[in-house]
């Protein structure tokens, strides 16, 4: 049987209460015993999804509507304990156009010493019932940095892998995939990707650069090859650094206007992308220390979410001046990265 029984809790943050202006609630989502490393969205019709990791599995759980908990969690890897994750290194989830749920995960391959060429990344697609069928390889080679997106007609997936940033993307639903293509640009060798789509169906990926060892992180518009804008620079400042900084990002996207937050020299940084101008606010910092921040917007506000430790911090912004308006904390059971989206009625979920 492919569930667990554990059910999943909810309590309010206690946060500052804000403005009427800006009255967006922050929910805290408990995930069951040790379940860490979430990735979580609401679909059309208010529903959260949640994929998340427990112990060598990855596991997905549904609430129906913007109360109450979470449904017994479906195991998404067919085989048991074949999954890994940790840091930023875990499933990510989208609802394709069909409404159903996609899963790019980390495979176990290096420690299950399978070949190379079967260490890729592994994708699984819910079945109509509510299970997930078994699960198929993208690449065939070890990957890192995963990222995963619903477009206009299908999905998207990203990784790093060698010397190249890599994308596949299917128009059926994760029945069939295009052959991967190569992106170009050299990215970081161990660094977390993010993706967005914009009003048009284009889809942007966030990435941190390596030549020269200058760790800098750029956005990239990868859905139309032919005609694709020169890659904007997110970082003021240039990171000069002889290795990999194992950092996170995150992506999200309201109207013209896209939000960005990543890691650069120990602190936490957030922009705004005009994507008609393809131009970029300087950087602000949300903190000056912690790890995988996360993000999510509802247009009027956005939050910005980071683990400390194992503890969970969040700063909720004006969408429009960047002037924070609430901010929070909360405990984790892990320092692996938190989870963060707006069920479009005004709140705002944290999952640690």
């Amino acid at each position: 049987a492919q569930q667990s029984g554990a059910k999943v809790a909810s309590r309010a943050s206690q946060a500052p209460q804000a403005s009427p202006a800006h009255a967006g609630n922050v929910h805290v989502l408990e995930l069951p015993g040790d379940a860490r490393l979430p990735s979580a969205t609401v679909d059309s019709a208010g529903n959260l999804h949640v994929a998340f990791m427990l112990g060598q599995d990855v596991y997905y759980a549904r609430r129906d509507g913007q109360e109450g908990t979470l449904g017994t969690a479906v195991r998404v890897n067919h085989q048991a304990g074949v999954a890994q994750g940790g840091m930023f290194r875990g499933p990510e989830l989208a609802i394709g156009p069909d409404g159903l749920v996609d899963v790019l995960w980390y495979r176990r391959g290096y420690e299950l010493k399978l070949p190379r060429a079967e260490q890729g990344p592994m994708f699984s697609r819910q079945l109509a019932g509510g299970n997930f069928g078994p699960a198929s390889m993208l690449f065939n080679q070890p990957t890192d940095g995963h990222s995963l997106v619903a477009t206009n007609t299908g999905i998207l997936a990203a990784w790093v892998a060698g010397d190249s940033l890599w994308a596949r993307s299917s128009d059926d639903g994760g029945l069939s995939f295009e052959a991967a293509v190569d992106l170009g640009p050299l990215p970081c060798e161990c660094c977390d990707t993010a993706l967005a789509t914009g009003s048009n169906g284009e889809v942007y990926l966030a990435y941190r650069d390596r030549t020269d060892n200058q760790r800098d992180v750029y956005l990239a518009e990868v859905s139309s090859p032919g005609e694709r804008r020169t890659k904007l620079r997110l970082d003021s400042e240039s990171w000069h650094f002889n290795g990999c900084p194992m950092s996170g990002m995150s992506l999200a996207r309201q109207a013209r206007e896209l939000y960005a937050v990543w890691e650069h020299k120990g602190r936490i940084l957030l922009s705004e992308v005009d994507l008609e101008r393809w131009s970029r606010r300087v950087p602000i910092e949300v903190s000056g220390s912690g790890k995988y921040p996360a993000i999510a917007t509802d247009g009027k506000t956005l939050i910005v979410a980071w683990k400390q430790r194992k503890d969970v911090l969040w700063k909720m912004y004006d969408a429009q001046s960047l002037q924070v308006v609430r901010e929070g904390r909360a405990a984790g059971n892990s320092s692996d990265r938190p989870a963060v989206t707006q069920d479009g009625t005004g709140r705002y979920i944290v999952i640690p």
